[in-house]
C-alpha cells in the first residue's frame, strides 16, 4: 500500500461513518415524525409556509455576522465585495450539505479566500473565526443557562451549561494552537481534525478577535430572534422567554449531534424531548415542527446559495504569499 492510499483510508472510513451517521439521523427523525403523527406535523409546517421568508432573512442576517467577524480577522487585505459574497455563500452551503458539516463550511471558505490572500493567511483567518465562533457559543450558553436556571428549567440549564464549558475549552485549545508554535505542532499531531492553521502564521490580534467574537454574539441574538419567529409560526407564545428556550435546545441538541452531519436528528430529538419545556407537552408535534421548520429554512437558502455562487464569478485577483 503507498502512502498516499494509506492517508486515504482513514478518509474514505470517516465520510462512511458521517454517511452512516446521516442515515441514522434520518430514520431517527422519521420515527420521530411518526410517533407525534406524519399529518399534524405536515399542518404546522404549511402553517410555518407563511413565514418562511421571515425565517429565511434571520437565516441570512445571521450568516451575515460570521462574514462581519472574518472581515475583521482579515486585517487589511483587499478582498472584492464578489469574492465575500461568494466564500459566504460557498461556506454556508457547504456546512449545510456536506457530511463534515462547520469543518467543511470554514475549508471552503478558505479555500475561496485564499487566491485573493494567499492560503496560509486565509486557513488562519477561518481558524480565528472558529475561535470567536466557539467563544460566542460559550457565553450565550452560559448567559442563557443561568436565565434557564432562575426559570426552574434546571435540565435544560444543565446542559447548555455543559454546551458552554466544551465551547469555551476549545476556543482556549484552539487559540494556543494559533499563537504557540510549540504547543501547536503538539496539538497537531495529538488532534489533527481540529486544527485548521499553521502555527507559523502570525499571531491573532486580541482587539480583532475581540471584535469578531462580537459580531458572532450578534449573530446568536438575530438567532433567538430567528426561534422566537418559528415559535409564533407552530402557535406557540411568541415572548423573549420561549425564543430563548427554543433556541437553547437548538444549541443542546447541536452540540449532543455534532458528529452527525446537519446535526440530523439530534436537534429533532432535543425538540421533542423538550416539548414541555416550551409549553408543547400536550401537542409535541409543534417543539418537533420548530427544528424541521428551521431545516427546511436552512436547505432552502443553502440551495439558493449554490446558485448564487455559480453568478458570483470570482475574480482574479494576485495570490500574497
Amino acid at each position: 500500500m503507498t502512502l498516499a492510499e494509506g492517508a486515504g483510508a482513514p478518509r474514505a472510513s470517516a465520510t462512511w461513518l458521517r454517511l452512516g451517521l446521516l442515515a441514522a439521523g434520518l430514520a431517527l427523525v422519521a420515527w420521530l415524525v411518526a410517533g407525534v403523527g406524519a399529518a399534524r406535523v405536515g399542518e404546522l409546517l404549511a402553517a410555518c409556509a407563511r413565514w418562511l421568508p421571515l425565517i429565511v432573512a434571520l437565516e441570512i442576517a445571521f450568516v451575515a455576522t460570521d462574514l462581519v467577524a472574518a472581515r475583521a480577522l482579515l486585517g487589511g487585505a483587499d478582498v472584492s465585495p464578489r469574492m465575500w459574497v461568494r466564500s459566504a455563500a460557498l461556506a454556508y452551503a457547504a456546512t449545510t450539505l456536506l457530511p463534515a458539516g462547520r469543518a467543511a463550511g470554514e475549508a471552503t471558505r478558505a479555500a475561496t479566500l485564499a487566491p485573493a490572500v494567499g492560503a496560509v493567511h486565509a486557513t488562519a483567518v477561518c481558524a480565528r473565526l472558529q475561535i470567536a465562533v466557539l467563544a460566542a457559543n460559550a457565553l450565550f450558553s452560559l448567559v442563557v443557562a443561568a436565565l434557564m436556571a432562575s426559570r426552574g428549567d434546571t435540565l435544560l440549564g444543565v446542559a447548555l451549561a455543559g454546551n458552554g464549558v466544551v465551547c469555551g475549552a476549545l476556543a482556549a485549545a484552539l487559540f494556543v494552537v494559533v499563537r504557540n508554535a510549540r504547543a501547536g505542532r503538539w496539538l497537531r499531531q495529538k488532534f489533527a481534525r481540529f486544527v485548521a492553521a499553521s502555527p507559523d502564521t502570525p499571531p491573532p490580534s486580541t482587539a480583532a478577535l475581540a471584535r469578531a467574537t462580537a459580531s458572532c454574539l450578534v449573530g446568536r441574538a438575530i438567532q433567538a430572534v430567528q426561534y422566537g419567529v418559528v415559535v409564533a409560526a407552530v402557535g406557540g407564545a411568541a415572548s423573549p422567554a420561549n425564543a430563548l428556550t427554543a433556541q437553547a435546545i437548538h444549541l443542546v441538541g447541536a452540540a449532543v449531534g455534532d458528529a452527525i452531519p446537519g446535526q440530523v436528528g439530534a436537534l429533532e430529538g432535543a425538540y421533542r424531548t423538550f416539548a414541555a419545556t416550551l409549553g408543547f407537552a400536550g401537542d409535541p408535534a409543534r417543539a418537533l415542527s420548530i427544528a424541521l421548520a428551521v431545516r427546511v429554512a436552512q436547505l432552502a437558502l443553502a440551495a439558493s446559495c449554490l446558485v448564487v455562487s455559480t453568478f458570483v464569478v470570482r475574480a482574479p485577483r494576485p495570490s500574497v504569499a
